[in-house]
C-alpha cells in the first residue's frame, strides 16, 4: 500500500487532484481544505489512504497526518464511508473535528454533506473516547490535582485544538464551569490572551 506521493501536481478538479510521481498521474480524491491548499505546479508530500475493493481502487490524500488518521477514524464508523469521512473533513479542520467530538457537538459534524443527525451523534459517541485518549497521548500525561470530567474532557479538546500542555493546564486551574462546552469557551478566552 501507499504510505504518501511525492511529486508535481499536475492540476485539481472539484473532489480530486492528479499528481505526477516519476511519469505516472495519481489521481487523488481530497477534502477542500486539501484541494484548497494544494498547489498546481509544485512539488508536494501527499499521505495516501488506500481503498480498494472489487471494483474500484481508490486514493483519497491528505496533507497532514492528522487529517490522515481522522480520516481513519470516520470511516471505521459504520455508515460513514470515504465520502462522507472526505465531506466532513471539508467542513472541520482535524483540530475543530475533535473538538466537535469531545464536546459532543453533533451539529458541527451534521452540517456535512450526507452526514444526518444520527450519523454525527454515533460519530461523537464512538469516537469520544478515542479522541480523548489520543489527546492525552499527543499533550502529555496530565500533571497535578486529578480533574473532574468536565474539566479533563475541556483539557483534551484544548490540546486536540493545539495549545500547549502547560498554559492550558494553568488556566483550567483558574476556570470553572459546570459543563465541558463552558469551561471550553471559558478557557478560550484566557488563552487567546496569552
Amino acid at each position: 500500500m501507499f504510505e504518501y506521493l511525492n511529486g508535481k501536481i499536475e492540476y485539481k478538479k472539484e473532489n480530486y487532484f492528479v499528481v505526477d510521481v516519476g511519469g505516472v498521474g495519481y489521481r487523488v480524491f481530497s477534502s477542500q481544505f486539501g484541494l484548497e491548499n494544494i498547489r498546481v505546479g509544485q512539488v508536494e508530500m501527499v499521505y495516501i489512504y488506500n481503498v480498494i475493493r472489487e471494483d474500484t481502487f481508490d486514493l483519497y490524500g491528505f496533507l497532514s497526518l492528522e487529517e490522515r488518521h481522522m480520516f481513519e477514524m470516520l470511516i471505521s464508523i459504520s455508515g460513514v464511508g470515504p465520502k462522507a469521512a472526505l465531506s466532513v473533513l471539508s467542513i472541520l479542520e482535524p483540530s475543530r473535528l475533535a473538538l466537535a467530538i469531545v464536546t459532543n457537538d453533533g451539529s458541527a459534524i451534521a452540517k456535512a454533506s450526507g452526514i444526518g443527525a444520527k450519523t454525527a451523534a454515533r460519530i461523537c459517541l464512538e469516537l469520544s473516547n478515542k479522541i480523548s485518549k489520543e489527546s492525552l497521548d499527543i499533550g502529555g500525561s496530565v500533571v497535578g490535582r486529578p480533574m473532574a470530567a468536565p474539566t479533563s474532557d475541556a483539557e483534551m479538546a484544548l490540546l486536540a485544538l493545539g495549545f500547549g500542555g502547560n498554559d492550558v493546564r494553568n488556566v483550567l486551574k483558574s476556570v470553572e464551569g459546570s459543563s465541558t462546552d463552558e469551561i471550553i469557551k471559558k478557557a478560550l478566552l484566557m488563552l487567546g490572551r496569552l
